[in-house]
């Protein structure tokens, strides 16, 4: 292999409470076609620390709490 394949998708939801208080959450999708072979230089943790070659997918999550003082 001589290359990447990696597809992110993503979904984020923002709250404005006030003028002065945010919340915010996203979600993060990593799909990675072929990773764990020959075919993707890509790989995720599934791949590499459990050896599994059909673990594709990386999931992420993140929030933000935000204060204007």
């Amino acid at each position: 292999a001589t290359d990447f394949s990696v597809w992110q998708f993503g979904l984020s939801a923002n709250y404005w409470h006030s003028k002065w208080v945010r919340m915010e959450v996203n979600y993060v999708l990593y799909f990675t076609p072929g990773s764990g072979s020959n075919d993707n230089l890509a790989g995720v943790p599934g791949n590499v620390f459990a050896g599994d070659s059909s673990a594709h997918l990386l999931h992420e999550l993140g929030t933000r709490l935000q204060l204007w003082l």
